[in-house]
């Protein structure tokens, strides 16, 4: 199920978000507000989020705060972790919990490079590191183009963006 959305450089939020208890009650309390969080949990946890780059999870939250003008940390409110704890579960995929993995492994990795003491005695490994890394970026450019791909398609289904061909309108509309 898909609660959240940023299509077109809008924020959407589905008709399903408001079944959810905690999103609805959050809603209904301070709509604005709602929408705030709604965003900062699609750029924190959604599996397409252009922020998913960044692998630290406080370098992450600040600059989501920030890109959405929001100052300081989010509530202290059990509802907003209810969502939080909801949105996550609802979101991951085998597929983007594999790419948030291989991210991470990239990070330790350019972090591991950037502490190596170049010279003779460590050339070799300093240069399988950098191949490494570099096959590694490849294939996570790879995935996220799956998963941004399995996301559009869901994204289609759920919310019924099919079109219908002449078989499926049947012969006696014509």
């Amino acid at each position: 199920m898909k609660l959240i959305e940023f299509k077109d450089n809008e924020l959407k939020i589905s008709d399903e978000a408001y079944h959810v208890r905690c999103f609805k009650e959050l809603y209904d309390r301070d709509a604005e507000t709602a929408l705030n969080i709604f965003g900062f949990l699609y750029f924190m946890f959604h599996p397409g989020s252009d922020y998913n780059y960044i692998t630290d999870e406080i370098e992450k939250k600040e600059a989501v705060l920030e890109a959405l003008g929001l100052d300081g940390n989010m509530p202290e409110d059990p509802l907003y972790f209810q969502c939080e704890e909801i949105y996550r579960k609802m979101v991951v995929t085998t597929s983007s919990k594999i790419l948030e993995n291989n991210r991470k492994r990239l990070s330790k990795i350019d972090t591991f490079l950037d502490d190596l003491t170049l010279d003779e005695d460590n050339i070799q490994k300093y240069t399988k590191a950098i191949s490494d890394v570099n096959k590694l970026g490849i294939e996570i450019a790879q995935a996220e183009k799956e998963i941004f791909r399995d996301i559009e398609e869901q994204t289609s289904k759920v919310r019924g963006k099919t079109t219908l061909t002449l078989g499926d309108l049947g012969i006696k509309d014509l």
